[in-house]
């Protein structure tokens, strides 16, 4: 009997805004961890940036910096604005890996900077530029295909 009352306890507890509060935790204090981490690397290049590296360095390297702080600004933002889920996994393994996943992809803002010639940040600028704008564009076509006339494959058919 008192497995009965815990087993619903736990799932009437797992329907509260506490415990989506308490799921949302380890992403926000990630985002909240790694916009410290990029504010601080920002402090400390605009502290070495006076009269030693050349303006047409920083102009490209600071609003780099900026991006990366912002990128984890939003990704707070979506982890404290976002809705609660409409289903849940069951089990530990979805939620671990849904986790480690979630989380790990944002690591990549942490790594070590390697200082590129401004050339160098051009072209990376440039080729991150034309992914997004290539991945958008095929979403547009993407959407509006059927009036376009766009034959697709669709696997139900089979």
């Amino acid at each position: 009997m008192a497995s009965r009352f815990t087993a619903f306890g736990l799932a009437r507890l797992q329907q509260s805004s506490v415990y989506d509060g308490l799921m949302r935790l380890p992403m926000l204090a990630w985002a909240t961890l790694a916009v410290t981490v990029s504010m601080a690397d920002l402090a400390r290049h605009c502290g070495k940036a006076g009269p030693v590296l050349p303006n047409a360095v920083s102009t490209v390297t600071i609003p780099m910096r900026l991006s990366t702080i912002a990128f984890f600004l939003l990704v707070a933002a979506s982890v404290v604005l976002r809705r609660r889920p409409v289903g849940r996994a069951r089990g530990f393994e979805p939620r671990v890996s849904a986790m480690i996943g979630g989380l790990l992809i944002y690591a990549l803002g942490l790594f070590p900077r390697r200082d590129l010639s401004p050339a160098a940040e051009t072209v990376s600028t440039v080729l991150m530029l034309g992914g997004s704008g290539g991945y958008r564009q095929c979403r547009v076509v993407w959407r509006i295909r059927d009036h376009l006339g766009i034959e697709y494959f669709d696997d139900r058919a089979i």
